[in-house]
């Protein structure tokens, strides 16, 4: 999957999750980051093709590092809404699970329990990238920033 779908599915994460005003942006932030993150390694293709070939969805395509992701992500948001870790790192760690769904249902082969096991996991349902995927999940983005807003200003009134 492409790293801009895998970034507005964790907007969309942090979108739902956000119940207060002062929350939308950071919690946007925080799941388009945690989402965008396992995908860090593809710097080793500037480094060097073969090191990039040989490690990339090694160390942040697993279930051991999910936690690291979540609280890399979660550290942002959370200096800006002060007291708030707790909710920006479960919203975090949402999004980047979801990286590794959306990963697991495409073509790569993952593995998940590295380094315990060597075994990959792959379920092969999409193709690599689907630009109707993209739209839907732009389009809910908006749609439940669109009605956050208006359920807010409701409440104000």
């Amino acid at each position: 999957m492409d790293i801009v779908t895998h970034a507005m599915t964790g907007a969309l994460v942090g979108a739902i999750a956000a119940t207060k005003r002062p929350q939308l942006y950071p919690a946007l932030l925080t799941g388009a980051l945690a989402s965008a993150l396992p995908d860090l390694d593809a710097v080793l293709h500037l480094i060097d093709y073969d090191l990039f070939v040989r490690y990339h969805r090694l160390f942040t395509h697993n279930l051991f590092a999910l936690p690291l992701i979540a609280a890399l992500a979660a550290a942002p948001a959370s200096a800006w809404v002060r007291g708030r870790f707790l909710y920006f790192y479960l919203i975090a760690l949402v999004s980047a699970a979801l990286h590794l769904g959306m990963d697991l249902i495409c073509h790569c082969r993952l593995l998940l329990l590295y380094p315990l096991s060597r075994r990959p996991f792959q379920l092969s349902i999409i193709g690599f990238s689907s630009n109707w995927a993209l739209l839907s999940i732009t389009a809910a983005v908006i749609l439940v920033i669109y009605l956050r807003r208006r359920q807010w200003s409701a409440e104000v009134s």
